[in-house]
């Protein structure tokens, strides 16, 4: 439970201070390390298609990337004054 607590307190802490990117980078740090330190030290651990399962994961995430905003129309001036719903 303190464990708990305290990685807790830590990532809020951390959050304060980096930009939403630099935390998820450093997220996704921690969980390359955690596998590898996990794959050297114990002989219980994720099978070789649940690690390349992982990877595949990461680096999808590595590869996101936001949509890009809509252009504006011509229709736009004419939308505005127009309910969404009508009452």
């Amino acid at each position: 439970v303190v464990l708990g607590v305290a990685m807790s307190y830590f990532a809020w802490s951390a959050r304060s201070l980096l930009s939403a990117t630099s935390f998820t980078v450093v997220g996704n740090v921690c969980k390359l390390l955690t596998i590898t330190i996990n794959v050297a030290i114990w002989d219980k651990h994720a099978s070789p298609f649940g690690i390349m399962c992982l990877l595949f994961c990461l680096s999808a995430a590595y590869f996101y990337k936001q949509a890009p905003m809509r252009a504006d129309s011509k229709n736009d001036e004419e939308d505005e004054g127009k309910e969404l719903l009508p009452k």
